[in-house]
């Protein structure tokens, strides 16, 4: 709103209703205004702050900013969404039935010639393997290395007998409100997953944690972020329960996620301990047996400015994405480089147990990943492969002892993932993915089993 809309006061029986309108030409915002019934002459001109929400409890959350309420007898425990919601998420996919499935596709023919057809440009560059040859329609592939999203999988079991690089249901990786689901699975708070709460479906639970822990002193910080944009897109860092709770009113479906505040930082040469995270990249090559390997390059990424818990507006203290807004600021260290300084940092803490420790988490997430079945969790599909880049972040925890120790906390998985940074720096990387799911081949590669 304009000034002129944000001094329009709220009422549950409204004179008016309001739009904000953004003229261009002038660069100018406005508040388009009219009556939704009839107005005495001198009748206040008042809106719905909370329009269109009828169920109360919901209405009264969203009065908060305005009408402060004690909501702390609301439930902190994240809702158990029923397969309808899920089925609802999924229904534009076609799945094969158990009869449609064919179990041949999962096992690797070593000395067979796969055609690959790709419209991703790294694959097409970089895809040098002699057993995989470049193709230039679907119709002659057997692999189809995708980069916009499948949905005909029960097509392509019956008809096209083609392989392909996703999986069914792989939005429950991929988007951040389901990512946090999958990742409990059917058991409690795992530790490598911060406190998650869906602020389109979990609101009132959120809040109600929100004063629940302003009651007993507790650190409040949270970093809320849009569903499904990535790159820090519309991320915020908030210990502001008003301001989270208005969020919401973008449209923009967002999750709010217990922020990390005591982060294994890095000393960084002129500028002083800043923030740091990883990208590991994992290749999925079948959910039933589950076959996971993951690659040995990782990659890193680093905040410009000293952490610490305050200004949480300043994108360069608490947020690591610079290479898209700003790559004067952006710290390239390559992982085998990074491992030296790390433990020189760090003499206590070995890379290589830090290292066992992320492996062991990627596979706690893939199991509970699979632990359901679809469209609850990721289907057995035998022409599926799939390479996901997975970040995260080590933070300090303790044990039952009190001693400290690095615990490794995901934060999100992206299909098709930006690999340029891994291409220019290890060539072979789409040579070693096709090795890994379609010929179950990683002898001389950079790839380590997990599953």
């Amino acid at each position: 709103m304009d000034e002129f809309g944000s001094r329009i006061r709220h009422s549950n029986h409204p004179s008016m209703k309001t739009c904000p309108f953004f003229y261009l030409p002038a660069q100018q915002c406005f508040t388009l205004l009219w009556p939704i019934r009839d107005l005495d002459y001198g009748e206040e001109v008042t809106r719905d702050y909370a329009y269109g929400i009828m169920e109360p409890q919901l209405r009264l959350v969203h009065m908060l900013p305005w009408q402060p309420a004690d909501l702390t007898y609301i439930s902190i425990e994240n809702k158990e969404l029923d397969l309808s919601y899920y089925e609802s998420i999924f229904r534009s996919e076609m799945r094969p039935t158990e009869d449609e499935i064919d179990d041949s596709f999962l096992k690797p023919r070593s000395d067979h010639i796969y055609k690959v057809y790709t419209d991703v440009v790294h694959t097409k560059n970089y895809l040098t393997h002699p057993q995989f040859p470049l193709v230039e329609t679907k119709e002659e592939a057997e692999i189809l290395w995708l980069q916009n999203h499948f949905k005909d999988y029960k097509l392509l079991a019956i008809e096209n007998k083609q392989y392909i690089n996703q999986f069914p249901c792989e939005a429950l990786l991929t988007t951040k409100d389901l990512f946090a689901k999958t990742a409990r699975g059917n058991k409690d708070q795992p530790k490598w997953l911060q406190k998650t709460y869906d602020l389109v479906n979990e609101l009132p639970q959120f809040v109600s944690c929100f004063q629940q822990r302003e009651k007993r002193g507790e650190e409040n910080i949270w970093i809320c972020k849009t569903w499904n944009l990535s790159r820090g897109l519309g991320h915020c860092v908030s210990n502001d329960l008003n301001q989270i709770i208005r969020l919401t009113e973008t449209k923009l479906p967002k999750i709010a996620c217990e922020y990390v505040t005591d982060p294994v930082l890095f000393q960084r040469d002129g500028v002083g301990k800043v923030k740091m995270d990883f990208c590991f990249t994992v290749f999925l090559a079948s959910t039933k047996p589950l076959k996971l390997f993951v690659h040995r390059n990782f990659s890193l990424r680093f905040s410009s400015k000293p952490f610490s818990l305050d200004h949480f507006d300043d994108y360069v203290k608490h947020f690591t994405v610079m290479n898209y807004m700003d790559p004067a600021k952006l710290l390239q260290i390559h992982w085998h480089e990074f491992i030296p300084l790390f433990e020189e940092q760090y003499p206590n803490h070995s890379w290589q147990g830090i290292q066992e420790s992320i492996h062991q988490t990627l596979r706690e997430f893939f199991q509970a990943a699979v632990s359901q079945p679809a469209p609850k969790g990721l289907p057995h599909n035998p022409q599926s492969r799939a390479v996901y880049s997975i970040d995260l972040i080590l933070k300090w925890a303790e044990n039952k002892d009190g001693d400290k120790y690095m615990q490794p906390v995901l934060f999100e998985v992206n299909y098709c993932p930006d690999n340029t940074r891994m291409c220019k720096y290890h060539p072979e990387f789409f040579n070693d993915a096709f090795s890994s799911l379609f010929l179950d081949d990683i002898s001389d590669r950079a790839v380590i089993p997990l599953l």
